[in-house]
């Protein structure tokens, strides 16, 4: 699943097409496991499905280097952040909702799942908004610069590209 989502989006630059799969394959997983009293091999197939987050990392660290382009620093910070919270989350969700005596049916943990989901669904929906919106704003400032000519004052602006004498 790793593999064909990040090939997919490295092919076509969907990003948003495989996320929302990805989404919606550990909702119906999570669900499954919420609800509990299912045929055995639903249950299986939704253990399988809930475990299927693997692929979000890699799009997700991919993602905030497209959004921090251009600043090292927000990156480095950006990337660290996101490194940090997602290790202590980790921590957190499998020592306390995930205890091995609660095996195999997690209550606790399933329902926490489910409610993080829903929470990554919200804040996926949130940065895309911004990033589109951002994008917009971007597109606006150059259709405005390239209409007045250059500049604000209708002169021409000429760049100059320094050779190497290597």
């Amino acid at each position: 699943m790793l593999l064909a989502l990040n090939t997919y989006i490295d092919a076509t630059g969907n990003r948003m097409k495989a996320v929302a799969l990805n989404l919606l394959i550990l909702f119906f997983g999570t669900i499954c496991l919420v609800i509990w009293d299912i045929p055995l091999g639903l249950k299986l197939a939704s253990y399988m499905f809930a475990s299927l987050d693997g692929p979000l990392s890699p799009i997700f660290y991919a993602w905030a280097n497209i959004l921090t382009t251009g600043d090292a620093q927000v990156r480095a910070l950006t990337l660290a952040v996101m490194n940090s919270c997602g290790a202590a989350l980790t921590t957190v969700i499998q020592q306390f909702l995930y205890p091995v005596t609660d095996a195999p049916g997690f209550r606790k943990g399933f329902k926490a799942s489910l409610g993080l989901l829903v929470g990554l669904s919200v804040w996926v929906v949130l940065v895309r908004v911004f990033e589109m919106r951002a994008v917009k704003k971007k597109e606006d400032e150059t259709e405005r610069i390239g209409s007045d000519g250059g500049s604000e004052h209708g002169a021409q602006t000429v760049g100059v590209v320094a050779e190497s004498k290597a």
